[in-house]
């Protein structure tokens, strides 16, 4: 079985995208711990699979699979702007899991960096992602507080 990661900034912006065949999960978390810890595991089927549900798990991460089963041709509508990087329908299938997951929280990720410049403190960025998703805070500014007093 070949498994594909691919691995997004909080722009969408593809870091990697990687595919081998037999990848253990160990492998996979090796080789997107290279990039950081994420925030977001996705999937591109509704209902995750274990080792996905298992990597997610091993990270602290939410969980992302769409609320629909993605066509072929969804796929490839999510994967269009990415023209020429994918090799094969493995890194297609992760690419689109991963534009999707961005997509939906792409909104969350611009009024915390709006927020943060109001305060002028861009710094926090990841840590206020970090309380937002991982640790499901209320709101940003709680989530804002939070982080300046922890520091």
């Amino acid at each position: 079985m070949t498994a594909a990661i691919a691995v997004l900034d909080v722009n969408g912006n593809v870091l990697n995208l990687y595919s081998q065949r037999d990848m253990k999960r160990s492998e996979m978390i090796r080789h997107i711990l290279k990039f950081g810890s994420p925030i977001i595991v996705s999937t591109d089927v509704i209902t995750a699979p274990k080792s996905v549900e298992k990597i997610a798990a091993r990270f602290g991460c939410i969980l992302f699979s769409p609320e629909s089963q993605l066509s072929f041709e969804k796929k490839k509508s999510l994967v269009k702007d990415y023209h020429g990087l994918t090799n094969n329908h493995h890194e297609m299938d992760a690419l689109s899991a991963s534009v999707k997951a961005w997509k939906h929280y792409r909104h969350l990720f611009e009024k915390i960096d709006l927020t943060l410049r109001k305060f002028e403190r861009g710094e926090l960025f990841m840590d206020i992602i970090s309380k937002l998703i991982k640790e499901k805070r209320a709101n940003i500014e709680e989530a804002v507080r939070e982080v300046v007093n922890e520091g």
